[in-house]
This record gives structure tokens, C-alpha cells and sequence, in this order.
């Protein structure tokens, strides 16, 4: 302990001459580094080839020992292997014998060990729950930044779609092809229609009958007139299985203009 306390006495007593040398004395080095610089990149240079030059020089006796290096280190690891493996087995008796006796100890630390574990965990368990916050924020803002890149792409890419169709159909103007549409689309829908009331027609000539009966049972009204002679009204009834014609061909009629509306596409009643 005195000759502890000398020696930092001494050195404290000595401090304010020794730093003033100290820095002199890295000042002079760096001066002289500075002034000799190039004489100190030539010796570098000098090493650095030296180094090249003898590695060249050497290299055909290195490549003429490599074979005979390997083939000692090869016979000493076969002749020593069952040496090594001896080894390697004594080792792990010894390690496994440690372990079985230090059984004991190690289970009675185990509540000890995973109570600290556990008490590591939970102080931790704010640290983790605020960088999963932190993660799903950084995740959250990344995707937020790159909702406008997207929308651009997909609303370039639907661009080039309409306009690699548009090239490949020969469409210049849209709105041209579009009436063109919708001319051929009336156009089939009088086509159908035309169709449609030829059919009807056929129906209706099959559904009038061509046999009639003739209801006898006439009314006759008779006016005198003078000595020329009497003029009479004669009405006969026409019926079609029992029904008055007049009102069967009102009927047909009906059917007939229903048919039309609903052709036309307007709901009818």
C-alpha cells in the first residue's frame, strides 16, 4: 500500500510535465510522418511488392509440398483415429456423469431459472406489445404510401387494356361503334318480332274453325209495305261450339294485341 500510494503521488506530482511532453512528443511524430509521408508510401510499396514477389517466387515449392502436406495430415488423422475417438468417448461419459451428478442441483434451480425467465418475459412484455404495435404501424403506413402507386398502375394497365383492344379491333371511334351496335340490336329485335307475328298469324288461321252451325232458330220481322210487297229482316245467329262468332273474333282480337304489347316489351294487362 505505501509503495501504491508512492507511485500515484509521484505520477500526480508529475502529470503537469508529462502531458505537456506527451502531446510535444505526438506532435513531433505526426510533423514527422507529415514531412516523410512519401518516403513512408515507398516503403509500403516496397513491403507490398516484396511480399508479391516472394509469394511468385515460392509458389512452385508450395504447390510441390501441398500434395505431401496433405498426405501427413491425412495419415496422422488415420493412425491417431482411434486415439480421437477414444477420446471423443471418454468426453462424453464424463460429460454425461457430470451431468447425472449435477441433476440434483439443476432441478432444485429450475424453479428458481424459470422464474426468472418468466419475470424477464413479463418486464419485456411492454416492450414487445409496443414494437408489434410499432411493426403493424410501420406495415399500416407502408401499404397507406403505396395506395396511390396503385391506383396509377392498375389505372395505366386498364388504359392499355382498352387500348390494346381498341388496336386490335380497328376501334378509332367508340361512339361510332357503339350506334353500330345498337342499329344491328334494333334491327334484330324487328327481325324477331316480324318472326314472332308470323307465327301468330299461323296460330290464329289454325285456331278459326272452317265448320260452323247454323242456329235456325231465326228471328224474322216483317214491315208492310202497300201493295208493292212486305220487306223482312232476317238475323241469323253464328256460333263456333256454342259460342256466338262476333264474340270469338273479338276474343282472337284480344289475344292478338296482347301478344304485340308483350313483344314490344311493355307489360300488359
Amino acid at each position: 500500500m505505501q509503495l501504491i500510494t508512492a507511485l500515484v503521488e509521484g505520477l500526480g506530482l508529475a502529470l503537469p510535465e508529462l502531458v505537456p511532453a506527451a502531446m510535444s512528443a505526438v506532435i513531433t511524430i505526426v510533423q514527422g510522418l507529415l514531412e516523410n509521408m512519401d518516403k513512408v508510401i515507398e516503403a509500403a510499396f516496397a513491403i507490398m511488392t516484396g511480399l508479391a514477389e516472394g509469394l511468385l517466387n515460392a509458389l512452385p515449392q508450395l504447390i510441390e509440398a501441398l500434395p505431401h502436406i496433405i498426405t501427413s495430415i491425412i495419415n496422422f488423422i488415420t493412425e491417431n483415429l482411434p486415439t480421437i475417438i477414444g477420446l471423443g468417448v471418454e468426453l462424453t461419459i464424463k460429460l454425461a456423469a457430470g451431468l447425472i451428478q449435477a441433476l440434483p442441483q439443476l432441478v432444485a434451480s429450475l424453479p428458481q431459472i424459470v422464474a426468472a425467465i418468466i419475470t424477464g418475459i413479463g418486464k419485456a412484455a411492454v416492450s414487445i406489445v409496443e414494437i408489434g404495435k410499432n411493426i403493424i404501424q410501420g406495415l399500416w403506413n407502408g401499404i397507406s404510401s403505396m395506395l396511390g402507386w396503385i391506383q396509377s398502375k392498375v389505372n395505366s394497365m386498364v388504359s392499355g387494356i382498352v387500348s390494346s383492344m381498341k388496336g386490335v379491333l380497328g376501334i378509332r371511334s367508340p361512339s361510332k361503334v357503339f350506334a353500330g351496335i345498337g342499329e344491328n340490336m334494333g334491327q334484330g329485335i324487328g327481325e324477331g318480332f316480324t318472326s314472332a307475328m308470323k307465327d301468330v298469324e299461323k296460330e290464329m288461321a289454325g285456331a278459326i274453325p272452317t265448320d260452323f252451325d247454323l242456329d235456325m232458330n231465326s228471328v224474322v220481322s216483317g214491315v208492310e209495305a202497300g201493295n208493292s210487297g212486305s220487306i223482312f229482316d232476317v238475323t241469323i245467329p253464328l256460333t263456333i261450339d256454342g259460342n256466338i262468332l262476333t264474340r270469338v273474333i273479338a276474343q282472337l282480337q284480344w289475344n292478338q294485341n296482347t301478344v304485340t304489347v308483350r313483344n314490344l316489351g311493355v307489360a300488359g294487362t
